[in-house]
């Protein structure tokens, strides 16, 4: 199991991360299958499964701070031998993403409920201007026309 040290005594310069902004890097960002190239790459034991994840390049366009290069040296035999080539390679920090996936989702369902509320706001306008025409004999409603339910009757 990997912590991170997250104590807020840590830290400093604490701000909220505003959702909007989030919503707009993670829309940004746009999630891939791939394999490892195991043929070029194998030295590096790179998983062999596929994969799920993002493109550091394309990371590193929208939130550079969660990329880095990494430099693998050489990898020599005894004999001082060549067994595998220096490689730099760049790395991402999907922890990093956490945050901003947490804003994102708070974002998304504060949406759904502004829209869920306007929602229900044109219902109950609806239900009003029904029953307002089944109390008048006219159909029209200020220019507006309407549907007049029929009333049953009880036998």
């Amino acid at each position: 199991m990997m912590w991170s040290a997250s104590d807020e005594q840590l830290k400093q310069n604490i701000e909220d991360l505003p959702t909007d902004e989030a919503m707009n890097k993670l829309q940004q960002l746009t999630p891939k299958t791939y394999d490892f190239d195991q043929d070029q790459f194998g030295f590096m034991h790179l998983p062999t499964e596929h994969q799920y994840g993002l493109i550091a390049q394309e990371m590193e366009a929208v939130l550079p701070e969660l990329v880095t290069t990494i430099h693998q040296p050489a990898m020599l035999d005894s004999a001082g031998a060549e067994e595998s080539p220096a490689i730099d390679f760049k790395a991402m920090n999907y922890q990093g993403l956490i945050p901003l996936l947490i804003a994102g989702f708070k974002a998304q369902q504060q949406q759904i409920t502004d829209l869920r509320d306007q929602i229900n706001q044109c219902c109950d306008c609806l239900l009003y201007t029904s029953d307002a025409a089944d109390q008048r004999s006219s159909g029209d409603l200020g220019g507006r026309l309407t549907v007049t339910k029929k009333k049953t009757e009880k036998k």
